[in-house]
């Protein structure tokens, strides 16, 4: 299952795109849906009802049909609702309407929609439910999401929401790669996973 990885980029890089594709009674849509805003009060860890789907990517078709995108995301096709997740989360400035649909989709059974839901959370929310995503990472990472991995591995090092602990960052990091080698979520792992162990020798040599 692929995470698209401009989902990360612009999470945490600041990219902002235009917005004039975006269409806007469709997104009064899904500010006014009452199962999209009762989904946001649950932590994606939760919401995920058991059934696993697999992902296909449908963003062009989103983009080209919100409407009809938006139609069949509240008719229960999970791939519909990720598939416009990934459309709007290109508003970077203004999450809520990628994160109810990323909601949607995690509850409706793929695994890297909670990643993505989970993300929104750390990137907007200031800390005030990062026990929640913490758990949610893990919970991803053990469903072999690999983007989930990459994010439990973060969330360990850097000790938010979660007992810091760089030896079992690694470990995720690590299956970040084992699940897909060539994913960009490996990549961000590798990176990471070399900064700590290069952090952790320089304090080794400055205790001798």
């Amino acid at each position: 299952m692929k995470l698209l990885a401009t989902f990360f980029v612009i999470f945490y890089s600041g990219v902002i795109f235009a917005q004039d594709y975006f269409d806007r009674k469709v997104l009064d849509s899904i500010t006014k849906n009452e199962q999209l805003n009762r989904d946001m009060s649950l932590c994606p860890k939760d919401l995920f009802e058991g059934r696993e789907i697999e992902y296909q990517d449908l963003v062009e078709e989103c983009r080209s049909d919100q409407r009809w995108c938006l139609n069949k995301c509240l008719s229960k096709s999970a791939n519909h609702c990720i598939g416009l997740g990934h459309v709007y989360v290109d508003m970077e400035n203004n999450p809520q309407y990628s994160r109810r649909l990323y909601a949607q989709a995690c509850k409706l059974g793929i695994v890297n929609s909670c990643t993505n839901y989970a993300a929104g959370m750390l990137r907007f929310d200031e800390g005030s439910n990062s026990r929640c995503y913490a758990e949610t990472f893990r919970f991803t990472c053990s469903k072999s999401d690999e983007w989930g991995c990459m994010m439990y591995g973060m969330v360990l090092h850097k000790g938010i929401g979660i007992v810091r602990n760089d030896s079992k960052a690694i470990l995720a990091l690590k299956k970040s790669c084992q699940i897909d080698e060539e994913n960009e979520a490996c990549d961000y792992s590798k990176s990471l996973a070399s900064k700590i162990s290069t952090t952790n020798e320089l304090r080794a040599n400055d205790g001798q």
